[in-house]
């Protein structure tokens, strides 16, 4: 049907979130495969005497991802957006900046910055959403969305408009010499960017943008250069 039950809604919804706080604070590598994929409905069994030497389910449903009558897709899209931002900037490697913002078993919100100026927050309450929630942060100067698990395109209800830029305030909160507060939807999680940092945070952390946009610049077209390779092996 066009909309999903309860069920299906709420497996989905905790999906995308249990995979990026995966994704970002399971260490220094991610893998998406060997039972990690997308919400795949069977199981890995090679052949063997236990089960006659069958190779039914030695295999992986990719076709599910490309099913316009299933789900599946979504959760693929979410996984290939949770990459591409880790090739933009940059959370998943050796020696990245990490610190817990906040993290309240009460609210069950959890906030923590990660690599090149992200901010992750995680409301995993089944039905408060808050308003204005505020987050200590880093980095001072502006924010925009970077993924959001409750965006249209993976299945979510577009709560959170991507438009709005988010100023920093600066003071101390949450041991953080800057905040901002934030619209945090239930059973949701946002990543958010800063894009452009003010002169303070930048000559704090000697931050050289002009070279970020080169090198953003040479992964893609690095990025096109693998996809017109297996576009023509594809061909071949």
């Amino acid at each position: 049907s066009q909309y999903p039950t309860p069920i299906i809604e709420r497996g989905i919804a905790l999906h995308k979130m249990i995979r990026l706080l995966t994704y970002s604070l399971g260490g220094e590598g991610y893998l998406s495969f060997m039972g990690n994929e997308f919400g795949h409905p069977e199981w890995i069994d090679f052949p063997r005497e236990g089960n006659g030497f069958s190779y039914h389910h030695a295999r992986r449903r990719w076709d599910l991802a490309h099913n316009e009558d299933l789900r599946y897709k979504f959760l693929f899209r979410f996984d290939a957006k949770m990459h591409k931002m880790a090739s933009e900037t940059p959370f998943c490697y050796p020696q990245a900046h990490q610190y817990v913002v906040t993290q309240t078993n009460e609210d069950m919100v959890i906030a923590f910055e990660k690599g090149n100026r992200l901010l992750f927050v995680f409301n995993f309450h089944t039905s408060n959403s808050y308003t204005g929630y505020r987050f200590g942060t880093w980095w001072g100067g502006k924010y925009k969305i970077a993924l959001d698990s409750d965006a249209l395109e993976f299945d979510g209800q577009g709560r959170v408009h991507h438009d709005v830029v988010h100023q920093t305030h600066e003071e101390w909160f949450n041991k953080r010499p800057y905040w901002l507060e934030l619209y945090v939807p239930a059973r949701t999680c946002q990543v958010y960017h800063c894009f452009e940092p003010d002169q303070k945070t930048i000559d704090r952390d000697g931050i050289d943008l002009q070279a970020e946009r080169r090198e953003r610049e040479a992964d893609d077209a690095a990025l096109e250069e693998i996809t017109r390779k297996f576009q023509r092996a594809g061909r071949s």
